[in-house]
């Protein structure tokens, strides 16, 4: 089981970058850490001159939670945060955990200069949703799949979800919690 102190070395990492303009985080862990106790000590940690930002993780992560101490600039990035099951994790996604992704992730969507919004969800043994709102595409199409996007989508915010579960509860949420929906003027939609 992870402890809090087995996550300092990320405090100080991160503080110590301010400079860093693509920030990658993959962390699948086997329990939820306390993110508020590990960064107790610390004001939020801005990253002023960051460009991309990626965060991957499973319900254990609770990548809501961390996002609050890490945070880019105002505008001007992009965002690519996933949740998704991981072999190596105890116990599956449930709708209760991405609910509170797409609530927490949501607001970040379609934001003032964002005009395009994408949405590709696939249900098999597994629910998986993509979505992606950012300045207008000249392809759409090619935001379908996460593997075959553009390898950076500047100022675009991409979630995805991966659910085990047939019930897709937190769908709602998602649809509901897109903020400035009048805004759009490019949609895609690929839902089977």
């Amino acid at each position: 089981e992870i402890k809090v102190r087995d996550l300092c070395w990320l405090v100080g990492m991160l503080r110590n970058a301010p400079l860093v303009e693509e920030l990658s985080l993959a962390l699948y862990l086997d329990c939820v850490p306390d993110w508020d106790g590990l960064f107790k000590d610390c004001p939020p940690i801005r990253h002023e001159r960051l460009k991309r930002f990626q965060l991957k993780g499973n319900a254990h992560t609770d990548l809501p939670a961390l996002m609050r101490h890490v945070y880019p600039k105002e505008s001007d990035f992009s965002l690519d945060a996933s949740i998704e099951p991981h072999l190596g994790a105890r116990g599956l996604i449930e709708d209760t955990a991405a609910i509170n992704f797409t609530q927490s992730f949501c607001p970040q969507l379609c934001r003032p200069n964002d005009r395009a919004f994408t949405i590709s969800a696939t249900r098999t043994d597994i629910t998986e949703v993509a979505i992606h709102s950012g300045p207008i595409l000249d392809d759409p199409v090619a935001f379908v799949s996460r593997d075959a996007r553009q390898s950076e989508s500047k100022g675009g915010i991409d979630l995805s979800i991966a659910v085990v579960s047939r019930r897709s509860m937190w769908f709602p949420e998602l649809v509901e919690g897109v903020p400035n929906p009048g805004c759009i003027e490019q949609l895609y939609l690929d839902i089977y």
